[in-house]
C-alpha cells in the first residue's frame, strides 16, 4: 500500500520567539559529536576532498568544533593527515625524549640540538624518573666535557614534578611559582608519563575554546567506507590516535554499512559514526548495531543531485526530527547539508540536531583545500560533490562501483579564513537560542515551537524591496 508523508526542511520553518532573559553572550554552545566525542562549538565539516583535510581541521577544532578528514585518498595519506593534526598542539607530550643517568652530556647536547627540544628527563632502567637536564644545567660546559649526564643533571629530591590528568593552567602555575620551563608528569611510583613545558601551555591558549583531548591535541575526525580496506583503515586511523570514525556512504541504511558496523564495533575501541540516512526506522537499525552518532541527509547539500537523479529522499528538517525522536537522548544527531544561513543551524539543533555538518560553507574558506580562482576581480574556490562525476571517474567509492553521478562539479565564492565564518555562525546561533530564551543546546531542542511558513512567508523573511548596497558578511541574497 502506498504511503504519502509530508516532508519540510529549513525554509518551510520559522521558530516562534519565546520568552527570553538570555544574553547571546551567556549562552553555552557545547554539545556532542558523538557519544564520547564533545564539541565546544556545534558544527563539524564534512569529510568532503574540496572541504576537509588537515589544514582546515586544524582551524575548526582550534574554533571548537571538530573536522572529519576525508576518505578520497590511499590509507597511509588518511593517516598522515589525522597524525598532522594530533601532532599540531599538545600541552602534554605522552613520550618525551629521554637519556639515561650514565649518557654523556655531549649525548644530551646532541639531542637537544637535532630534536630542537630544550630539556630532557632522564629515566632509570625501569622508566623511573631520576632527574632532569636542561640547557640551564649546561650552559657553561666546554666543548669535549666528558661529564656524564648524572653529574649536571636536577637530582631527583630537586625535581618539581606534577600527575597526568593536571589541567593546564594549574600546570603554568607550578612552573612559575618554580621558576621552571618543564613539569615533567609522573604516576604513582613515579614512572615518567608525560612533560608539559611552559611555551606549550600558553600557545594552547591562544584559542581558549579549542577543542582538544585530555593531552591537549586537537580533536579530529577521520572517514571510511564499507567496503575494500575499510577494517584495516579503520585500525590505522586509530593507531593515529583519530578521535571519531565516520562510516561515510550515500545510502546508511543498508546491508553493507549495518555488516561493517558489527564487524568493527567490537574491534574498534573510539566512538563510531554512521550514516547518511534519513528515516527512524533506519537511526534504530544502526543504533541496534553500534553507532555511537547519526549523519542525517539525504541530498540535501548544495552539490548533491540524489534526489534529482534517484527520486529519493527526504526534506532536512522533516529528517532530522524523525531521526532524533527515534533515538535515545546519548545518541547525538548530525545534521548533514542544506545549510546556508546561521538560522538553520538554529532550526536544525531546535529540530533534535547535536550539531551540524558543513560543506559548502567551509569549501569556501582559506583553509579549504580547493583551488583559489579570479574571475572577474572576484574569488573563488572550486568545490565538487562526493558523487560527482569527477570524484567517480578518480576512483571515488562512496556511490559504490557506478558511473552515474549523484553530484556536480562546481565553485562557490571565497569568504575568509575558518575563525572569520566561525564569528558569524556562531554569533547567529547565540542570537537564535538568546531569541528562544535557551542556555543550551539541548535546552533548545525540549520544546521549540515551530512556523510552518509559505512561500510569501519566506520571500518576507529574506531582504526584499531594496537593493543591497554594502553586503553583511553572514547574509547573501538568493
Amino acid at each position: 500500500m502506498r504511503k504519502i508523508i509530508f516532508g519540510y526542511t529549513f525554509d518551510d520553518y520559522l521558530l516562534v520567539p519565546a520568552y527570553s532573559e538570555v544574553l547571546p553572550d551567556t549562552v553555552d554552545l557545547r554539545s556532542h559529536f558523538s557519544k564520547r566525542v564533545m564539541l565546544n562549538v556545534p558544527i563539524a565539516s564534512a569529510p568532503m576532498d574540496k572541504v576537509t583535510t588537515h589544514p582546515l581541521a586544524i582551524a575548526i577544532a582550534k574554533e571548537g568544533g571538530i573536522g572529519i578528514i576525508h576518505r578520497k585518498m590511499q590509507l597511509e595519506k588518511e593517516v598522515e593527515e589525522v597524525k598532522k593534526v594530533k601532532r599540531h598542539q599538545a600541552y602534554v607530550i605522552l613520550a618525551p625524549w629521554t637519556l639515561r643517568p650514565h649518557n654523556t652530556v655531549v649525548e644530551a647536547k646532541n639531542l637537544m640540538q637535532e630534536k630542537g627540544i630544550s630539556g630532557i628527563p632522564i629515566i632509570n632502567d625501569v622508566g623511573v624518573l631520576v632527574g632532569i637536564i636542561t640547557r640551564r644545567n649546561i650552559q657553561f660546559m666546554r666543548n669535549g666535557d666528558t661529564s656524564m649526564v648524572q653529574d649536571v643533571m636536577t637530582q631527583k629530591e630537586d625535581l618539581i614534578t606534577g600527575q597526568m590528568g593536571i589541567l593546564p593552567r594549574d600546570a603554568l602555575d607550578i612552573m612559575k611559582r618554580n621558576r621552571v620551563e618543564k613539569l615533567p608528569l609522573v604516576d604513582e611510583h613515579y614512572h615518567l608519563a608525560g612533560l608539559i613545558t611552559a611555551k606549550d601551555v600558553k600557545k594552547s591558549e591562544e584559542f581558549p575554546n579549542a577543542n582538544v583531548d585530555a593531552c591537549g591535541r586537537l580533536i579530529v575526525g577521520a572517514a571510511i567506507g564499507v567496503t575494500g580496506d575499510f577494517f584495516e583503515r579503520a585500525h590505522a586511523l586509530v593507531e593515529a590516535r583519530a578521535d571519531v570514525l565516520v562510516i561515510d556512504t550515500a545510502h546508511g541504511d543498508s546491508k553493507n554499512v549495518v555488516s561493517a558496523l558489527r564487524r568493527l564495533r567490537p574491534a574498534i575501541s573510539i566512538d563510531i559514526v554512521a550514516g547518511n540516512i534519513a528515516t527512524a526506522s533506519a537511526a534504530i537499525r544502526l543504533v541496534r548495531e553500534g553507532a555511537d552518532g547519526l549523519r542525517v541527509g539525504i541530498g540535501p547539500g548544495s552539490v548533491c543531485t540524489t534526489r534529482i537523479v534517484t527520486g529519493n529522499g527526504v526534506p532536512q528538517m522533516t529528517a532530522i526530527m524523525d531521526v532524533s525522536d527515534a533515538v535515545s537522548d546519548d545518541i547525538p544527531v548530525i545534521a548533514d547539508g542544506g545549510i546556508e544561513y546561521s538560522g538553520q543551524i538554529v532550526k536544525g539543533l531546535a529540530g533534535g540536531a547535536s550539531c551540524v555538518m558543513l560543506g559548502k560553507i567551509m569549501a569556501g574558506t582559506h583553509e579549504a583545500p580547493g583551488k583559489l580562482i579570479e574571475i572577474g576581480g572576484k574569488q573563488f574556490k572550486d568545490y565538487r560533490g562526493m558523487g560527482s562525476l569527477a570524484v567517480l571517474n578518480e576512483g571515488g567509492e562512496r556511490y559504490g562501483a557506478k558511473a552515474v553521478p549523484e553530484g556536480v562539479e562546481s565553485i562557490v565564492d571565497y569568504i575568509g579564513t575558518v575563525a572569520k565564518v566561525f564569528e558569524q555562525l556562531t554569533g547567529g546561533i547565540r542570537q537564535g537560542m538568546g531569541y528562544q530564551g535557551c542556555t543550551t543546546v539541548k535546552m533548545l531542542s525540549l520544546s521549540p515551537t515551530f512556523c510552518r511558513i509559505t512561500a510569501a512567508g519566506l520571500r518576507e523573511s529574506h531582504v526584499h524591496g531594496v537593493h543591497i548596497t554594502n553586503e553583511a558578511p553572514n547574509y547573501k541574497a538568493p
